[in-house]
Parts: C-alpha cells; sequence; structure tokens
C-alpha cells in the first residue's frame, strides 16, 4: 500500500508526490539547517526529505565516491527547495493567504478520487510508514498554500499568443488533427451509363436521399486522408459539406455525398488546452525562478549546512 504516498492533485502548476518519513529516523541529530528571516528549516526537515533520496541513491551500483557525490548534490537541491517553499509560506503570510479545513477535506477528498482508494485506506498506508494523518494533511495544506502564492504572482501573469498555440498544435499534433470525412455513395458497377442517368436525373428531380434510396447506396462512414481510394480522396478533400460530386474509377461510377467535414472540435480544443499548459510551463520555470530570486534578494537567508 505504500504506494499511495505517492499522490497527485492537478491544482494548476502543482503537482503533489507525497513521500513522508517518520522524524524518528535514527541518524538525524536535528539542529538548524538554514534561516529564512525569522523562520527555522531544520536538520530533521532536510533528512526527511533526503531518506527516499538516499535509499535510491544506495541501492544503486555506483562507487561510494559517486554515490557520496550524488548525495551531497541531492542535499543541496533540498536544502534549495525548503528554502523557496519557506519564502512562497512568508509571502503567504504577508497576504494573509491561508487553506481553511473545508478546502482542505476537498482536496483530499480529490486525491482519493484520482488515486481510486478509501479514506481508510489512505490512513492505514500511511500508519504502515510511521504518519499520522495530521501531519499528512498539513502537508497537503502546505503544497495547496504555495500553488495558491505561485499562482496568484507568476502563472496568472503568464499568456500565451493564440498564435504561438495553433503554431505548436499543427507542429506536434498534426497527425491527431487530421479532417475526417463521412460519405455516403450511390455505386454504378462498370459503365452502365443509363442507369448513371437514371440516377442524376433523379438526384436533380428529387434528392440525392431519394436516389440513394431507390439505387441501393451505402454509407461508408468516417475517413481520413489514406484511407480512401486516391481517385475519390482527391476528390472529397476538395469538397465543402453537402457537395455530390461524380468520380470515375476502374470499378465503375460513384456518386459521392460529403455528409459531414469533421475536424473534431472537442478534440481540438483538447489540444489546444494540452499545447497551451505545455507552452505555460516552459516559460513558467524561467519566471517562477525570478520570482524566487526577487523573494531571496529582500529576505535574510543564513545557510547552516
Amino acid at each position: 500500500m505504500t504506494n499511495f504516498l505517492r499522490l497527485r492533485y492537478p491544482l494548476n502548476i502543482l503537482i503533489i508526490i507525497i513521500i513522508l518519513t517518520s522524524t524518528t529516523y535514527s541518524e538525524i541529530i536535528d539542529g538548524i539547517a538554514a534561516i529564512v528571516n525569522d523562520e527555522l528549516i531544520t536538520i530533521s526537515e532536510v533528512n526527511n526529505e533526503m531518506k527516499p533520496f538516499l535509499a535510491k541513491i544506495e541501492s544503486s551500483n555506483l562507487t561510494q565516491k559517486d554515490k557520496d557525490k550524488q548525495i551531497e548534490e541531492m542535499r543541496e537541491k533540498v536544502i534549495t527547495t525548503l528554502i523557496n517553499n519557506k519564502l512562497i509560506e512568508l509571502k503567504a503570510k504577508e497576504l494573509n493567504f491561508g487553506v481553511d479545513d473545508n478546502e482542505l477535506k476537498n482536496v483530499i477528498q480529490n486525491i482519493l478520487k484520482e488515486q481510486h482508494i478509501t479514506i481508510e485506506q489512505l490512513k492505514e498506508a500511511l500508519k504502515e510508514n510511521n504518519i499520522s494523518f495530521e501531519a499528512y494533511k498539513e502537508r497537503i495544506r502546505g503544497e495547496v498554500l504555495r500553488a495558491r502564492v505561485v499562482n496568484s504572482f507568476v502563472k496568472s501573469q503568464i499568456k500565451i499568443p493564440k498564435s504561438d498555440i495553433d503554431k505548436y498544435v499543427s507542429e506536434n499534433f498534426k497527425e491527431k488533427q487530421e479532417l475526417r470525412y463521412h460519405i455516403k455513395q450511390i455505386f454504378i458497377k462498370g459503365d452502365n451509363r443509363d442507369q448513371l442517368n437514371d440516377v442524376n436525373t433523379t438526384i436533380k428531380n428529387e434528392s440525392f436521399e431519394s436516389a440513394y434510396t431507390k439505387y441501393s447506396g451505402s454509407d461508408l462512414g468516417w475517413f481520413k486522408k489514406g484511407e480512401m481510394l486516391p481517385d475519390i480522396e482527391n476528390i472529397v478533400i476538395q469538397m465543402k459539406v453537402n457537395d455530390i460530386r461524380e468520380v470515375k474509377t476502374a470499378h465503375g461510377y460513384h456518386i459521392i455525398k460529403l455528409e459531414a467535414k469533421d475536424e473534431n472540435s472537442r478534440l481540438k480544443e483538447k489540444l489546444e488546452k494540452e499545447a497551451e499548459n505545455t507552452l505555460k510551463s516552459k516559460i513558467m520555470k524561467e519566471k517562477l525562478e525570478n520570482w524566487i530570486n526577487e523573494l531571496k534578494e529582500k529576505a535574510v537567508i543564513i545557510r547552516k549546512m
């Protein structure tokens, strides 16, 4: 059940990966790792964040020298992240941002829904890892709070031009966005021109549907480019919806009606949203880093390790 501890909550830029560990870790010697203004970051906090990475590094086939190097690099990243988080939390405090208990409850309910687990299963998984449910909730509260501050000061300021979105979709989702064509056909085998004239007369004097019924037409369904006979495709891709065209092939005469041309608007909207999020993420990383640096310039930060 330990995989329940890796939980995601889709709150704008936020992807929560919760890996909490017990503070009874025998190698922890508590003390101060860093001071951000008047807020402390303890060594135990650093060690708690380091523990899952340590396990992975220690179980690797690296030499001890390379392991030690990776551990030091990871420790530096962890301390930097904790300092950045503390800066964001201080900004939230300054602005009186908060996450109340009802909102926290809704967030956890969404996590449970996404992970397809019950609250009892979550609590059991936490218990197996010596994590209290209260500690878990406070971790979630902190993640949501920091995401809210970042969204307010960074992500909300990012606007992607429609032209950039269209270009990204065109360059990266070409296959997914291909048009589909819904075709109906009245087929006349061979070179039976008398029947061809009868069909055309019925279409002209009555309708395609009348001829379709009278001469046993076929609903061919949906096609994309490359899925039709070349002679038919060359005509179909130029047709407008409800156009009727006659196509001669080696098999006979095809009286084609284009019933619908589907750009799959729902899929298009989904691809555009995906493109927008991807482009925002690229810009987000740089803008977030710049904003964090601005916070650091205004803060008093003392590193102890």
